[in-house]
């Protein structure tokens, strides 16, 4: 029916859906700028194009939990300064996901989401879970949580608006 918008029925089309508000806001996926900021450590893990997204398979990244995770998929934004031709401008962003398997969802409001929130430092990150999926997005800079949670709120939105998003205490906030 023409003029309908349909809600995203799978992951995948509502990370695309994600990735593609991004870029219209002018944040690129560009794993080259990566290598400049303090996440540089995750440039070595292997990257592929899943979907024609460059990802990164990033592993949970705490080695204790590790084993409840799977399918890695991380995409780095970096915002495009149009005017002076420069992703120097801080605003970058990471949305890391992954399955999780029974166990770990079992395990979920115990610990894994407070493992990720201390991994990540005072870096704001926000954290939702919808079916075996989990999607962390988080920002590099401290004074950006604002900012960060409301892409966490865009993104869930594409995925689903009923998902908690979990805390640094791993309550839901949302």
């Amino acid at each position: 029916m023409e003029g309908l918008i349909e809600k995203p029925n799978s992951t995948i089309n509502g990370i695309q859906l994600f990735i593609d508000s991004m870029k219209s806001e002018n944040f690129l996926i560009d794993t080259n700028r990566l290598k400049k900021v303090y996440w540089s450590f995750l440039a070595k893990y292997p990257k592929k194009i899943d979907d024609g997204n460059i990802i990164i398979e990033v592993p949970f990244p705490v080695v204790a939990f590790q084993n409840n995770f799977s399918n890695p998929k991380t995409y780095f934004f970096a915002k495009w300064n149009i005017e002076q031709q420069t992703f120097q401008n801080r605003s970058d962003y990471l949305l890391m996901t992954w399955e999780i398997d029974s166990l770990g969802i079992r395990k979920e409001k115990e610990k894994i989401y407070w493992t990720l929130h201390e991994f990540m430092g005072n870096f704001p990150c926000y954290i939702f879970r919808n079916g075996n999926s989990v999607y962390a997005l988080a920002s590099r800079l401290t004074s950006d949580s604002n900012n960060t949670k409301k892409l966490t709120l865009q993104l869930r939105k594409y995925i689903n608006e009923n998902s908690p998003i979990y805390s640094l205490f791993g309550d839901p906030i949302i």
